[in-house]
């Protein structure tokens, strides 16, 4: 692989496309819970095997959790996913840990901005994937795990999805 891409996926793809609908069906409480606990779960973890000597990314979706919980405003949760952002560049070096990274800061971002839901999703999987089978694969390598991830991920989102949630998110899909 020449240079690994920043996120895997295929917004086009039946898992992406499945996704935006559920989305769209859910609120934007629901789409955050979801994206910070299955970071912490599955994201948090590979950043933390590859930066041991830092706690940032346990420690930004922390406060995207206390921001679901009323106890740190929305001022202070994007600082932090700025600051989180910034970090992402110190990464250069690690892609899985700089996948990490972004999909954590992205996942921070969920909990006020319904959209980067699914832009996390392309970040988690390029995080998982790069993790699993490093960087030299062929693309069509990179391509099949991005979508067998991308299933899995749009299962972990049907598992927290409310029935009939009384406020979906509007979206305006740019993709």
């Amino acid at each position: 692989m020449a240079k690994p891409r920043k996120m895997l996926g295929d917004v086009t793809g039946p898992s992406a496309v499945a996704m935006m609908a559920l989305i769209e069906t859910q609120s934007q409480a629901t789409l955050g819970q979801w994206a910070v606990t299955f970071a912490q779960r599955e994201i948090a973890p590979i950043y933390n095997a590859r930066c041991q000597e830092s706690m940032a990314i346990s420690a930004a979706l922390a406060a995207a959790r206390q921001y679901l919980e009323g106890t740190v405003s929305l001022k202070e949760i994007k600082a932090v996913v700025k600051e989180i952002n910034q970090l992402a560049k110190t990464y250069e070096k690690d892609v899985a840990a700089q996948a990490a990274v972004r999909a954590a800061a992205t996942a921070c971002s969920a909990v006020y901005l319904p959209t980067a839901a699914l832009g996390y999703v392309f970040y988690a999987i390029a995080a998982m994937v790069y993790d699993r089978v490093g960087i030299q694969e062929q693309p069509d390598v990179y391509d099949r795990l991005a979508e067998e991830t991308f299933a899995d991920i749009l299962a972990s989102l049907q598992a927290a999805a409310v029935a009939e949630e009384p406020q979906p998110v509007k979206v305006k899909w740019h993709c």
